[in-house]
């Protein structure tokens, strides 16, 4: 939609490639090496876009979603990478084509340790932003927070209302948010709000937390 270049993948069979994920200039442009991956995440650089239009390291789920801008470089710190990154433990190697302290803008060798994927962990009432591996209850998908828009429906569907217990008042403030066509209210997770979110809930209700 931009012209600033994709991430895509393919069947290895051939067939309809799949857009991952989208750069919009501000998040890098023009990626021209291949992608690093590590464990559900792939890794790469844009020759341009950024803070600077110098180009960026970037991150993105392995089964797409939105780009993650992990480096914007500046002049100094390095500029127009157009070389993949090398992983070696938890640590990302990778050079640029301009850039550089001394001023001589003949390039950069750079380290960037990537910050730990997270996303919200569901142990009982309980809901903090954790790693996958640190989650001992039910991990609800990278980037999603706790009690927000992009996690609405509570660890415990039966406290609708997040008061930490379940009550009468969890039914009615359900049924006004399904009244009302509220996305909380998809508490089945079929995209509709329907008479489905409803059974799913007084069943929800009844087994409690």
């Amino acid at each position: 939609a931009n012209n600033h270049g994709t991430v895509f993948s393919v069947p290895v069979t051939g067939g309809t490639p799949t857009t991952l994920a989208t750069f919009n200039g501000t998040n890098g442009a023009y990626p021209s090496a291949g992608l690093t991956l590590s464990g559900n995440t792939l890794y790469g650089t844009t020759t341009s876009g950024g803070t600077n239009n110098l180009g960026t390291v970037f991150s993105v789920p392995i089964t797409g979603g939105p780009v993650t801008r992990l480096v914007t470089f500046n002049g100094t710190n390095g500029a127009f990478p157009y070389a993949g990154l090398t992983l070696s433990g938890n640590t990302l190697y990778g050079t640029t084509s301009g850039g550089g302290a001394d001023g001589s803008s003949s390039g950069t060798v750079f380290a960037l340790v990537p910050p730990p994927r997270t996303g919200a962990c569901c142990t009982g009432f309980t809901c903090t932003v954790i790693p996958p591996n640190y989650c001992t209850g039910t991990f609800q998908g990278f980037t999603t927070t706790c009690n927000s828009p992009s996690n609405p429906v509570p660890c415990c569907q039966a406290n609708f209302n997040h008061t930490g217990g379940v009550s009468v008042q969890d039914i009615f403030d359900f049924l006004s948010s399904w009244f009302a066509a509220e996305p909380r209210a998809d508490v089945n997770g079929d995209t509709h709000i329907n008479l489905g979110d409803i059974f799913s809930f007084i069943g929800a209700w009844f087994a409690g937390c």
